[in-house]
């Protein structure tokens, strides 16, 4: 018997074993795809990290299920408005602020604001115009909760100031 020959006679011997092996390997999986619907699948049964990144397209998601007032309920602003020795005049989700050296103060949040955004103002606690100066924020060396700001005069020396400080997740 030749090659082909062998072959031909290989493949008709074992067509019911490769058809079961390709039934078992992929036949079905496409039509479990065509079968199950949104409505087979459990209320919140899916979750983000069994979604494939890029494999939501804005065509597949329903009109009004996701809008600014939707989003804007998970992005939580918290602020303080300090004193020039870093005490609260007023504040939302802040923990404590706190005067930690000569013109650089802590403030300490209710959570995590090491990936937020960050902002801050030198502050007047009369209607004035801005008091001058500068100001910088950083990151603490251990406290995710927390900001470290510094303030300056215009000259950019250390200098004792009020402050705003805004921080958005």
């Amino acid at each position: 018997m030749n090659g082909i020959a062998r072959a031909r006679e290989h493949m008709r011997a074992n067509v019911v074993g490769y058809l079961a092996l390709f039934i078992a390997l992929g036949g079905t999986s496409a039509w479990a795809a065509d079968k199950i619907t949104s409505a087979d699948i459990a209320r919140n049964a899916v979750h983000t990290k069994h979604i494939k990144n890029g494999a939501v397209k804005t065509r597949k998601i329903a009109d009004d299920a996701v809008t600014n007032k939707k989003l804007a309920s998970k992005s939580k602003a918290r602020w303080v408005v300090a004193t020039n020795g870093g005490d609260i005049v007023r504040s939302k989700g802040v923990v404590s602020s706190t005067m930690i050296d000569s013109a650089v103060y802590q403030v300490t949040f209710d959570r995590d604001v090491s990936e937020c955004a960050w902002s801050a103002t030198v502050a007047r606690n009369v209607a004035a115009a801005p008091a001058p100066g500068e100001i910088g924020v950083r990151p603490p060396d251990t406290d995710p909760n927390s900001v470290i700001v510094h303030t300056f005069d215009s000259a950019g020396n250390p200098s004792i100031n009020r402050f705003h400080l805004i921080v958005v997740c």
